[in-house]
């Protein structure tokens, strides 16, 4: 039997008697890509943040099942809770670059937002998913981060839970240092707003919702960069917390 992470991921979902079904999308990848055949082991991932170990019993071209061995709990548990809300970029393979490597490094919840200076306003989310799941299998990533539909930046704030730090990513005035103003013991919002950067009306409201001014360094960034330094910084300082 092999350890799990020497294991092909797929995506798919396990019953409470441990029948194990293989998404469609996957079953496909898993007979003509891996060829895999019955008696060989594979991890499930559905999201929740328990795996599945389990072995391949049925292999048809339009089902895969298998059956549970063991459970795998918090696989592949990312520490902290750091939620990115994010301006959408214009070209969607950036967006999807970002997804994909904020998600290998460990980030918790995605928001695309939709800012007054946003280049794109639509956003498909089910490719997003598509991505984000991708990414979770690549990664052996037993949580799916929580991937949130777009919203103006104005019900985003509304909606603020007050608990959590609240920070904006801004590249004028006065700011603090990204890295220097995290805690690790804190559930943390950033905010990264378009190439045409925020607002004065948006971060006048975001102020008033408590959030501090946050600079990820000196150097001029793109919105999906941006995003990816602030995951970076935060998986590096608190990975082992």
């Amino acid at each position: 039997m092999l350890d799990a992470s020497q294991c092909h991921h797929l995506w798919g979902s396990t019953s409470d008697d441990g029948t194990v079904v293989i998404d469609p999308d996957d079953a496909q990848h898993a007979i003509k890509s891996l060829r895999l055949k019955p008696g060989d082991h594979v991890v499930v991932l559905d999201g929740s943040g328990t795996a599945t170990y389990c072995e391949l019993i049925s292999l048809s071209r339009k089902v895969v099942t298998g059956k549970r061995c063991h459970s795998l709990p918090d696989y592949g548990k990312v520490a902290g809770d750091l939620h990115i809300a994010m301006a959408p970029t214009k070209q969607m393979d950036r967006m999807h670059l970002f997804i994909e490597k904020a998600i290998e490094m460990g980030v918790h919840a995605i928001t695309p937002l939709i800012c007054f200076h946003s280049e794109r306003r639509h956003v498909p989310i089910n490719r997003i998913l598509r991505v984000a799941r991708a990414a979770c299998k690549q990664s052996h990533k037993g949580h799916m981060p929580t991937i949130h539909e777009a919203i103006p930046f104005n019900k985003f704030i509304q909606q603020h839970d007050e608990s959590r730090r609240l920070a904006m990513a801004i590249c004028l005035g006065y700011r603090q240092d990204w890295g220097t103003w995290l805690q690790s013991d804190k559930a943390t919002t950033l905010l990264i707003g378009p190439e045409g950067d925020f607002s004065d009306d948006e971060w006048e409201l975001a102020n008033k919702q408590g959030a501090d001014a946050v600079s990820l360094g000196d150097h001029r960034l793109r919105t999906e960069t941006a995003g990816l330094l602030a995951v970076a910084q935060y998986a590096g300082k608190f990975s082992d917390s």
